[in-house]
């Protein structure tokens, strides 16, 4: 009986240790909430040269919208979100990616649908 009890009492520990692994990985930040960016040029990855100048970006409602001068996209929508990244879609086709990188926010944006062999990528800082 005591060894049924033990194994009873071990096996509701785990069960517990689980539930509570589940709810802070769940609970995790993540950057498609509302806030606004400060971002760097873009880069091009390629050949590592910077397209444009800095740039505010603003995530607000599942929408990444980007404003500046030079940008690849004005918009995006969010189709999938996880604690670490975010990854929206352009109307156009492009994949834009959102993930915390310690403080500042690392955003990519990929050409799928185009003849393009690079990608472009900025580091932002929360406003």
């Amino acid at each position: 009986m005591q060894n049924v009890m033990n194994v009873i009492n071990l096996s509701s520990r785990k069960q517990s240790f689980f539930y509570v692994f589940i709810l802070i990985f769940f609970l995790m930040p993540s950057v498609s909430y509302s806030q606004s960016l400060l971002c760097r040029a873009w880069i091009n990855v390629s050949s590592g040269l910077e397209i444009g100048q800095s740039f505010t970006s603003k995530i607000d409602g599942g929408v990444i919208s980007f404003f500046g001068e030079q940008r690849p996209v004005s918009l995006a929508q969010l189709i999938y979100s996880h604690p670490l990244h975010d990854i929206f879609m352009a109307a156009s086709g492009e994949i834009v990616t959102a993930s915390l990188e310690g403080q500042r926010v690392r955003i990519n944006v990929y050409f799928p649908s185009k003849e393009i062999k690079f990608f472009v990528t900025s580091s932002c800082s929360k406003i």
